[in-house]
Order: structure tokens, then sequence, then C-alpha cells
């Protein structure tokens, strides 16, 4: 992740995050206990078909993107930059040359969607002391030739989608690349949908994270769990209603990163962005102490439900 810049700053005072109707109190957002509590949420890696046409169902939403490259592995990227470090990363194989390459056809093979979740960190040092610490099976990779070292967690699902990630030479982005129609600023929550979130808190728990509020999350027939990061938060989702559509989506989907929220400075210009893009206007919803926000479904974002707030002053 850049830099910490004045939007970063920003976002992190005013990390209210997650779904329509929650509202989660900054005092609560803000706690910091552990290595993996201090990480921040960094990037959502979305497993995609057809590299060319996902890219264009995210500039239909307002999104800038920027193009990747062409790895030795077969896996080619293209990048959602926001100004806060934060990003979205549309990413594809063509052929099971290794390990990654390999799991994400095998993702491909029934869906599309989020593949992982990424937390940033300062000290990866710290961050496998302490899963060391706390029996945790993971993976470390070492220092890449491309700037980075990634740790990933070697747990049971869902857990498995998540890692850690210190970039050791990491340059801020800046210009055109962070600037959108949908005027998006920030990553500020990501949304892992699971069967049995009692057993998936406790071993977040286990591993160092500190749960806050369970909160209901009726738009999306959902209960929620959020765990705060240095910035940016973690939500756990299950479904309350057996026909409803966070259990449609862990049906069609199964356990898998379900949708995240994007900060935008002007709400009004995202949907107006946005219906322009795919023809389709969205209701608003109104939190008080939250901010008014919108929902765009997994079926115009490649499996993902996209949340575009606008925090309350």
């Amino acid at each position: 992740m850049s830099p910490r810049s004045p939007m970063s700053v920003w976002l992190a005072r005013h990390t209210w995050s997650m779904l329509v109707q929650l509202a989660i109190p900054v005092s609560v957002l803000m706690a910091q206990g552990t290595p993996v509590t201090a990480a921040r949420l960094d990037h959502v890696p979305i497993a995609v078909r057809d590299l060319g046409a996902a890219t264009t169902s995210y500039t239909a939403l307002g999104f800038t993107a920027t193009p990747g490259r062409l790895h030795q592995n077969s896996i080619r990227n293209v990048f959602l930059k926001l100004q806060d470090g934060t990003l979205l990363e549309l990413i594809t194989a063509t052929e099971a040359r290794d390990s990654v390459s390999k799991w994400y056809l095998e993702v491909l093979e029934h869906r599309e969607g989020g593949a992982f979740l990424a937390f940033a960190t300062d000290s990866m040092t710290a961050v496998v002391d302490h899963l060391t610490s706390r029996d945790a099976g993971f993976s470390d990779t070492g220092p890449s030739p491309s700037g980075f070292r990634t740790v990933a967690l070697m747990e049971p699902e869902p857990l498995r989608r998540v890692f850690f990630i210190q970039y050791l030479d990491h340059p801020a982005d800046s210009g055109t690349a962070v600037v959108h129609a949908n005027t998006a600023v920030g990553l500020t929550a990501a949304w892992l949908v699971v069967r049995d979130i009692a057993a998936t808190t406790r071993r977040l728990e286990a591993l160092g994270w500190t749960a806050g509020d369970v909160v209901a999350m009726q738009p999306l027939n959902g209960l929620g769990r959020a765990f705060p990061m240095a910035q940016g938060t973690l939500v756990l989702v299950s479904p309350t209603d057996l026909k409803g559509i966070t259990a449609s989506y862990l049906e069609q989907q199964g356990e898998s990163i379900m949708g995240v929220t994007i900060i935008v400075e002007s709400i009004v210009r995202a949907r107006q962005v946005v219906a322009t893009g795919v023809g389709r206007r969205f209701p608003f919803t109104t939190v008080s102490g939250r901010g008014r926000s919108f929902l765009v479904p997994p079926g115009l974002a490649r499996g993902m439900w996209i949340e575009f707030l606008e925090p309350e002053a």
C-alpha cells in the first residue's frame, strides 16, 4: 500500500464501513490490538473469465481501469486503483503453470467473483511471529522479485481466502489512474460470506482478530459481524433466510468474498454514472450517522456486490 496520504488518513477516521443499514461506531473500528488487526484492508482480487469483458463491466460502473501485465504463470490482470492506495484487481489465467494459476482456473470452472482478501502490513515479521504463536496455518512466499512479500492463511475455508502483503517497493499511485467518474476514493470494507458465522468468528478471534458488533443486514437477508482493522473492516456475512439473497449467493458461489464497500465523494454523481453505464438506477439508502449508499448486484459486477457509500459529514 502507498504511504499514508491525506485521503487515507481521512478514510481511516471515517470508516463507518460495511453494508446497507449498518453503522459501526468509529471507536470500535479504530481498534488495533495485534499485528493482524494492525494491518490495513489493501485489495480484493476478483476472478474473471474474460478480462476484457470484465474491464468493460467495471468501466460501466464508473471506474478507471489501469492495465496490468501478462505474468509467466499465464495470469493477466487489470487494476482499479483508488486514492487511498487500496484497489480492486480483475484477474484471470489461461494455463495451470503453478499453484496460483491452477487455483484461479479451478475457481473459474465454477464461478466469477472475489477470490482473495488482502491486508497490507508494515511488518511481515510481526505478522509471522504472531500467527506462529497462535498455531495458525500459513504459507510464506518470502520476498518476491516483484517487490512484495505475502503470507497466506492455510486455514480451512473460508479463511484460506485471506492473505497479508508487505510492499517492499511500492510508490504511490497518482494522476488519472486514481480518478474515477463515479468519484470512488477508497475501499473501506470487504464482505466474506460464510456458512457458520459463529465458528468462523471463534477462529478469527483465536487468530488475534477482535470481533465487533453483530448486525442485521435486512436488505440482503443476512447477519453480519464486523472485524475492524487499522484501516477498513472485514465483515463476515451469513444468511438469516434460507430463501433470501445471502443464502442464494452462498449456494451459488460458496464461501467467498461476497462484496465490498467503496467510499465515494458524491453518491449522487456515482449513481448518475452507474445509471448511465448500466441502464439502471438503484435506490438510495440513508442511515443516520453513516451516510447514503446504494448497492449494485453481482450480475453487473462479475459476481460481486458493490456498495457505493458517501459517509455523513
